[in-house]
């Protein structure tokens, strides 16, 4: 989402780098912490929750679905909370509605990921921590999200220009 914002100039350039390095450091803490909390069955059973295709989907059908679920998302978050003429009060809501109606919709084709920072901690944390060796996956959910949500981002200022 920070990227799509900058790129449709909504978010500061000199700001941009550093939220997205802020934001893999807050997932790979948050992954940490998991660990902590749930201990190495964490790891081993449930691999701290690290998203990756399931079998039979390929890698182009999962980037193509992780962008579809982003830029859906992107473009609500655009009407609704970037955008100054939305009502009040209830981007939240919409936002966290899609964002479930996403994760049902992808879920059981990609692990429904939306955000590269929210697959990098999980990875990180589990090649440190001994878990599953995952990142040939990582470009999937790099090119998706980053695709989706910047052409999202550019489709709504385009079509709402005045």
């Amino acid at each position: 989402m920070t990227i799509a914002l900058w790129a449709v100039k909504k978010f500061p350039s000199g700001e941009a780098a550093g939220y997205i390095v802020s934001q893999c450091i807050g997932a790979a803490v948050g992954s940490f912490l998991l660990y902590l909390s749930l201990g190495a069955a964490a790891v081993t059973t449930g691999g701290l929750g690290a998203t990756a295709p399931f079998p039979g989907i390929g890698y182009g059908q999962a980037i193509l679905v992780e962008a579809i679920a982003t830029f859906v998302l992107m473009l609500v978050i655009m009407g609704v909370a970037v955008d100054e003429r939305a009502p009040p009060g209830f981007a939240g809501l919409v936002i966290g509605l899609t964002v479930a109606g996403m994760i049902t919709m992808a879920g059981n084709i990609t692990g429904a990921s939306l955000n590269t920072a929210r697959t990098f901690g999980p990875y990180l944390a589990d090649s440190l921590l001994g878990g599953s060796n995952l990142w040939m996956y990582f470009p999937i959910y790099v090119i998706g999200p980053i695709c989706g949500a910047v052409i999202a981002a550019l489709f709504y200022t385009k079509i709402t220009a005045e």
